[in-house]
């Protein structure tokens, strides 16, 4: 997994994590960048949902998170251009990437102690999966690949990833406190 900060950008990756029993191509496509985010961008975006009409995502009797879609305005502008920047930096280095440049719109993502995302894959029709995490006060909840492979959950950090059934992933449980993300998919 290659890790880029993007407040100190540089030719080499801040971090290059391989595994050996993960193949490396399919490792390479799963990255991840710090500082996509302000803190004070991510302070905002959560305090001006977190009194909101919460939506509770459950999978087989599973409390799985609660959302609520992004409104339009100056939050959902700032997302589009965050994630556009993301997609951007993405498709510089796999260039068939670009071609998936509509995204389905922001999901602010709630999870807290009650909840469990097992491990799963996203369904066929979404080609990129993108996440910015908006919190650490809190403990767990970061994304997992492989059974093994925990993302960098940084405020203000993002993970970039093909959906697709050959990167299987779950949301960790939290543990303490309360995890905010903002999620979306290109197509």
């Amino acid at each position: 997994m290659k890790i880029v900060d993007l407040d100190k950008p540089q030719v080499e990756p801040l971090e290059f994590r391989d595994r050996s029993f993960i193949d490396r191509v399919t490792q390479d496509y799963i990255r991840q960048f710090k500082n996509l985010l302000t803190a004070e961008e991510c302070q905002e975006i959560v305090g001006m949902y977190r009194h909101d009409q919460w939506q509770t995502v459950e999978e087989n009797d599973i409390k799985v998170c609660d959302v609520i879609p992004i409104k339009p305005g100056a939050i959902d502008d700032l997302l589009m251009d965050k994630f556009s920047e993301l997609m951007y930096l993405y498709a510089k280095d796999y260039p068939r990437a670009a071609s998936f440049n509509v995204d389905v719109g922001y999901t602010l993502v709630r999870t807290t102690m009650e909840h469990y995302c097992p491990i799963h894959h996203e369904p066929s029709g979404n080609s990129i999966t993108a996440m910015i995490y908006l919190n650490d006060d809190c403990e767990g909840g970061e994304l997992q690949f492989f059974n093994r492979e925990k993302t960098e959950s940084s405020v203000g950090g993002c993970v970039i990833f093909p959906s697709a059934f050959m990167f299987p992933h779950e949301t960790l449980p939290v543990t303490k406190g309360i995890r905010y993300s903002v999620y979306t998919q290109f197509k």
